[in-house]
């Protein structure tokens, strides 16, 4: 009687946790975008004469994005865990921190 040999797939089953550092990154952003909407609505609403307690809101709101971008850069290219989190938060913080430096940029020509 002759043995067939089998060969056993082997299955691994790895439940893999979202990167800490995405989700950092994407409540930076989130942070950010909020603080960047508030702002707008609280500089309106004073027909643009706000105070530096704004200003200074507004660049904590800058400090926000730019570490927010920095954490999202730095763990966009580790491939061994899921990066949900990290490339939402990448692009918003991108996105943020362009209109911050245009903000900037006009604020400081005008």
């Amino acid at each position: 009687m002759m043995k067939v040999s089998r060969k056993r797939k082997e299955i691994n089953l790895i439940t893999l946790k979202e990167n800490e550092d995405g989700i950092v990154a994407l409540v930076c952003g989130i942070i950010s975008a909020l603080s960047f909407l508030g702002l707008i609505l609280v500089s309106f609403f004073h027909g643009g004469k706000s105070g530096a307690g704004i200003g200074l809101v507004g660049l904590m709101s800058m400090i926000f994005s730019i570490v927010g971008l920095v954490y999202g850069t730095i763990n966009i290219k580790k491939v061994d865990r899921p990066f949900v989190f990290v490339k939402i938060g990448f692009f918003l913080n991108v996105v943020l921190v362009l209109v911050w430096v245009v903000v900037l940029v006009f604020g400081l020509y005008n």
